[in-house]
């Protein structure tokens, strides 16, 4: 009888454990927000070397390449751009669709996935 228990029992534990990595959804891809800028949608393309390339509206920005990392348990999100400047920000929210992002300035965006 104890023995048909511990196998219930490993059972239990065996079949409930997962990788955590199964929770992790990924910056990795192409997003868009259409409320960032007046003029225009931006986005940002990650990839998943931690190099992403930024676009926003063509008469008030360039284009922009740089490193980024983001940490998946606390939502900081760090980018330094080609020329060497930095923006600490915070992303509460990811899905597979969506993540939401909040800047420097507390302001809160929503950008969508292509």
């Amino acid at each position: 009888m104890l023995a048909i228990m511990m196998v219930a029992m490993l059972s239990v534990v065996f079949f409930s454990c997962k990788d955590d990595d199964d929770d992790k959804v990924s910056l990795v891809g192409t997003w868009y927000c259409n409320n960032r800028y007046a003029g225009g949608t931006d986005t940002y393309t990650f990839k998943s070397n931690n190099t992403y390339t930024w676009s926003g509206p063509k008469e008030y920005f360039n284009d922009e390449t740089g490193t980024y990392h983001y940490n998946n348990e606390s939502g900081l999100f760090t980018h330094t751009n080609s020329r060497g400047t930095t923006w600490v920000e915070y992303i509460p929210t990811l899905t597979t669709s969506l993540f939401v992002l909040i800047d420097e300035d507390g302001d809160r965006y929503t950008y969508h996935k292509k």
